[in-house]
């Protein structure tokens, strides 16, 4: 079974119960799992726009995906997260940076934008 397919048929089973269903802490790390800001992100980014695209076409109940983490201008020093280091999304004990999206990460944070266009044209308001 294709991954892509195991989550449209949760968001169709969460559609038939009237439930919600929200895809939560959805993470990737960079390329070949390194933590340079000069890494690419291709991997993470056809990661996100599958499940984006179903959730844009997707049934009325799937209502969103929570991404982890955004790291802004944080950066990985440490594997583990020692006092003064920059603050990456990741708790102290986890590889700091590994699945942060970094404010450099400039094709992974125009991907969410344009799939948060598509959203608001599709659910205006967070209306469905």
């Amino acid at each position: 079974m294709q991954r892509s397919q195991y989550v449209w048929e949760h968001a169709k089973l969460a559609n038939e119960i009237h439930k919600p269903m929200v895809i939560e802490e959805i993470g990737f790390p960079r390329d070949q799992q390194q933590f340079s800001t000069k890494v690419t992100t291709i991997y993470r980014d056809r990661y996100f726009r599958v499940l984006f695209d179903i959730l844009v076409k997707g049934c009325p109940s799937f209502d969103g995906i929570d991404l982890w983490a955004f790291g802004g201008k944080g950066r990985s020093s440490n594997y583990q997260w020692k006092a003064a280091d920059d603050l990456t999304g990741d708790p102290p004990m986890e590889q700091q940076g590994l699945n942060s999206i970094f404010n450099t990460d400039v094709s992974t944070l125009n991907l969410i934008k344009q799939y948060n266009q598509k959203l608001s044209a599709i659910k205006p308001n967070n209306q469905k």
